[in-house]
Parts: C-alpha cells; sequence; structure tokens
C-alpha cells in the first residue's frame, strides 16, 4: 500500500517530452509507480485531469539573505516553487568577517533590510553557518552559491583595487572550504561594489576553485545595457579559462537603445557552447528590473563607505557633486523617468510610486528626492525601472537554455516588492503558455524543473520518475495566473492545487499549509547530486 496515490493526472515529466495521462504512486518520500491501476494507498489524489508535473526549482533566489526572517518561503511555495539556489548576485549570507562585518553589512543591504545579520549567530565561518541553518525548518528545500562580493569583503572589505597575491591567495582558501561544506558554486555581482572592482584574472582564479569541484558560476554581469555584448562576452572568456559552468543571471537588455540585442547575446552564447563551453541563463518574465537605488551611486564611490556616501549626500556644499555623480550626464527626468520606489523602510508611502509622480507632488527636483530618501533609508531603498521590452524577453524565454528565475525579494515587515516574488512561475505557465503562447507546456516545465536540476547538480528533482522525490506540483491549466502587480505586489497568486514535498502536503487550493518539509542540501553531500 503506497503512502500516496495521484490519478487520473495529465503528467508532464520534466523532461520537455508530450504529456500524458496516468498515476503517480509515491512512498517513503519517494516516486514508486507511474502507470494506470497502480493499487491502492493510504491518501488519494484525483487529480481529475489537472496537471501534475515536477516541483519547480527557483534558478535564481536571495532566499538565503532572508532565510531567518521568514524561513517560511511561502510566496514561493504557494508558486510551486520545492527548492530554491540561493546566494546569487554575488551577495550571500557567508562568510563574515569581523574585521570588515561593515563591508558585508552594506552588501548585504543590497538585497534586504538587514539589521537582523549583525545578532544573528553562525555568519562568520561557512561550515558553522551551514550547520546552522541545518537546525532550522524551512518551507522548501534550499542548497547556496557563495557570494563574490561577500568572499571579497571576507578578505579586503570594500577597497576598490586589485588583491594582492596573499589576498587572492585568501580568497582562494575560503572558497575552497565553502566547497568542502557544500556550496554550489560562487556567484558575481558585477554592477555592485565590491564585486565591480574584480579583474578578469581575479575571477578566473576563483572560478577555477569552483571548477574542481564541478561547481557552477552564476554572474550578474557587468553591464546589461550598452556594454552587454562586451561583458557577456567577458563572463565567457572567465568560464572558458576556467572550465567552469557559467549562468547569466536575469538575462535581458535593458534601456531603449538595447533592446533588440538579445538576438547577439543568444548567438554569443550558443557560439561559446559550439565551441565547447557550457553556458545557460536564467530570467524573470517581466519588462521591469529591480535592485536598490543606490545602485545609482557611481561604483568608485562605494568605496568610500556607507557612513560616507550619506554624509556627501547630507552635506550642502557636496550634495551637488553626489547629484552630478548619480545623474551622469542625463537630467533628472531621463534619469529617473521610468524608476518607481520599491521597498522604502522610511516612507513606506513611496512603495509603488514613481519618483517623478513623487517628486512633482512635493514640488521637489527628483535627484533630491532620491539622495533625500537613500539617506533616510540608510542606502537600503529599493527600485523598479521599467527598462525593457516584450520582444527581448519572449526571445530569451524561448532559449532552450534558459531557466526560470525569480530574482525575488520578500521578507517580513517589507513595504513592497517586485511582484516576481509573488508571481514569477505563475506568470510564466499563465501568460507566456496559455496566452501568449510564447512557449509549450512541457517547454515551460522543463525550463523550471530538469533543466535546473541538470544545471545545478540535483539528481534527485526535476523529473516525475521513479526513484525521484516526491517534490510534485498539481496545478489547473485553466485557471493558473498571476495576481501580483506593481501596485500590489504581495498579492498571491491562483490555480496551484496541490504542492508536495518528500510526499508531503505543503498548499492545498494556493495557500501554504504551514508544513516545514523544507531542507538544506549541500552540493556533493549525499545522494542528492550528481
Amino acid at each position: 500500500m503506497y503512502d500516496i496515490l495521484i490519478k487520473r493526472a495529465r503528467i508532464i515529466d520534466g523532461t520537455g517530452s508530450p504529456s500524458f495521462w496516468g498515476d503517480v504512486a509515491v512512498q517513503d518520500g519517494k516516486i514508486v509507480g507511474i502507470g494506470n491501476d497502480l493499487g491502492l494507498a493510504r491518501e488519494t489524489c484525483d487529480a481529475d485531469g489537472l496537471t501534475l508535473c515536477p516541483g519547480f526549482i527557483d534558478s535564481h533566489s536571495h532566499g538565503d539573505m532572508m532565510f531567518e526572517l521568514d524561513p517560511s518561503f511561502f510566496q514561493e511555495v504557494e508558486q510551486g516553487v520545492t527548492t530554491q539556489i540561493e546566494g546569487m548576485c554575488g551577495i550571500s549570507a557567508a562568510p563574515f568577517s569581523e574585521t570588515h562585518l561593515d563591508s558585508a553589512l552594506e552588501i548585504a543591504a543590497t538585497v534586504v533590510d538587514c539589521d537582523f545579520l549583525q545578532s544573528a549567530g553562525c555568519r562568520f565561518d561557512y561550515q558553522q553557518y551551514l550547520d546552522h541553518l541545518e537546525h532550522i525548518p524551512a518551507g522548501n528545500n534550499y542548497v547556496l552559491m557563495v557570494g563574490h562580493g561577500t568572499l571579497r569583503a571576507f578578505v579586503m572589505g570594500m577597497d576598490d583595487r586589485e588583491p594582492t597575491s596573499v589576498e587572492l591567495q585568501k580568497m582562494e582558501e575560503t572558497l575552497h572550504q565553502c566547497m568542502e561544506a557544500g556550496a554550489l558554486g560562487i556567484s558575481y555581482g558585477l554592477q555592485y561594489p565590491p564585486g565591480a572592482y574584480a579583474s578578469t584574472e581575479e575571477m578566473v582564479h576563483l572560478s577555477s576553485v569552483a571548477a574542481k569541484y564541478d561547481g557552477v558560476i552564476a554572474a550578474h554581469v557587468r553591464d546589461e545595457g550598452n556594454h552587454l555584448l562586451e561583458a557577456d562576452q567577458k563572463m565567457i572568456q572567465v568560464a572558458r579559462s576556467s572550465h567552469c559552468k557559467l549562468v547569466i543571471s536575469h538575462h535581458k537588455a535593458i534601456n531603449q537603445p538595447n533592446w533588440g540585442k538579445s538576438q547577439k547575446t543568444l548567438s554569443l552564447i550558443e557560439q561559446a557552447n559550439q565551441r565547447g563551453c557550457n553556458v545557460y541563463c536564467d530570467q524573470y518574465p517581466y519588462t521591469a528590473s529591480s535592485t536598490g537605488l543606490k545602485s545609482r551611486i557611481p561604483q568608485h564611490l562605494h568605496s568610500l563607505g556607507e557612513n560616507q556616501l550619506i554624509s556627501l549626500m547630507s552635506d550642502p556644499e557636496q550634495r551637488s557633486m553626489m547629484q552630478n555623480a548619480i545623474l551622469a550626464g542625463m537630467n533628472p527626468e531621463q534619469r529617473f523617468g521610468t524608476t518607481m520606489f520599491g521597498a522604502s523602510p522610511a516612507h513606506p508611502e513611496y512603495t509603488g510610486k514613481m519618483v517623478l509622480d513623487v517628486a512633482r507632488d512635493l514640488q521637489k527636483d527628483p535627484c533630491e528626492l532620491v539622495m533625500d530618501v537613500l539617506c533616510d533609508d540608510h542606502l537600503t531603498t529599493n527600485g523598479i525601472y521599467f527598462c525593457m521590452q516584450d520582444e527581448d524577453v519572449e526571445r530569451i524565454m524561448r532559449y532552450p537554455r534558459t531557466m526560470i528565475g525569480s530574482d525575488g525579494l520578500y521578507y517580513k515587515g517589507c513595504a513592497g516588492v517586485h511582484p516576481r516574488a509573488f508571481g514569477t512561475f505563475l506568470r510564466v505557465l499563465g501568460e507566456y503558455v496559455r496566452e501568449k503562447k510564447i512557449l509549450k507546456w512541457e517547454d515551460a516545465v522543463r525550463k523550471m524543473t530538469s533543466l535546473p536540476a541538470q544545471v545545478y547538480g540535483l539528481q534527485t528533482k526535476g523529473l516525475i520518475r521513479i526513484g525521484m522525490d516526491a517534490d510534485l506540483v498539481l496545478f489547473n491549466p485553466e485557471t493558473i495566473k498571476d495576481l501580483a502587480t506593481f501596485t500590489d505586489s504581495k498579492k498571491r497568486g491562483q490555480g496551484i492545487v496541490y504542492v508536495w514535498i518528500g510526499g508531503k502536503c505543503v498548499v492545498k487550493d494556493d495557500v501554504f499549509q504551514g508544513v516545514m518539509e523544507g531542507k538544506l542540501l549541500r552540493h556533493g553531500k549525499g545522494d542528492s547530486f550528481y
């Protein structure tokens, strides 16, 4: 007698192959039967023609930064996400150095209002940090990357310079320790200090360490706009020189003069793969991006540190210099014309409003407003930028080596977020598959399941096959839909009937049941990895 028998389902097995009708049996957290008339079970679920597929894998997550604020990750689980790949864009929750703690916290503030990190234990040593996480119940499974920016700050703070040979060796040794502890690889955030200060040589050295462990490098490239092609080419060069698998993070072409460049970037990726590289990308299904408003401050100034930046913006004599640096030769309307306020701890009333609209209402210069808010928020203000076109999003989505990743940021008490935190996977299936028909159901599910499992080495995830983990999603293809918007960013979606993790029901009728069945997966440890 099985634990669970799911009957009369349209099964999309994750491979990209055509769907088929059948039953799936689960025993002891594993898939043990696929077919028809499989027998009896303690619990039977009549799918009645709904679609059953493997649990989704969020290939680009910052969950490690928010773990101790809310480890349920209900907003992910309610989308069908059963595993998250965390620690992206060069930012991770460990290792931290007491010597450079202020730098580590400044980097972390790119992602989350992280005062709590100062009091959280077990973050200075990566092994101890993972040991610490294993004792915290979680809403879904997760596996961690090491952030290059965090690693660099661990050794040399926010310095804008090349590392010495001793410092580079220390970074390599620390990365070795992180990989031994179970990290997946190293992520780069080359638009964010101090990762922005890294040379190609530094990245090749560190990527070569990850390659020794069959790890992965993921890169928020140095420029996603005017120099997008050069930035992608540089990361491909790093991957080729280090013999490491590469994922280009949240691949896109931003700002109108660069729209259409995805044709060339995807061609670059394909040419690299034909020459023996192993390059992929991930993507969220929106035409607006999101990151901290402090990213509008030129990179070289961040080496001054948070306190000095705030001081410069607060000093009447220095403020005009900072304004010129932020505007970068544009007028305020050009610089902030497509910018919306995201989460602002000090000014939640601005969340979901365009910067120019708020400035007009307050009769303020837009750049002056942004500097005021950044100072009030201690540089943690989030921004949303309407900078992409549908054609690029759709072209990248069709590319066979594109995975789906939310890049979502949500934590308890957060004033507002990009809707991708609550809607990414539902939006792909509801809008880009059912409505726009950009993808077939089977192709979309593959991008959410077996493809990221293959890229990140998750041996027991991503497929409906006998012996695989019973991480499963049952959804209604007629109703599945994201409901979160830029002005109502935390609205929960619809169409997810059941989610199981390890054979345990964690979502029923779109609602997280409070069952914490997720666990830390350590790369190279146990039977979860290739």
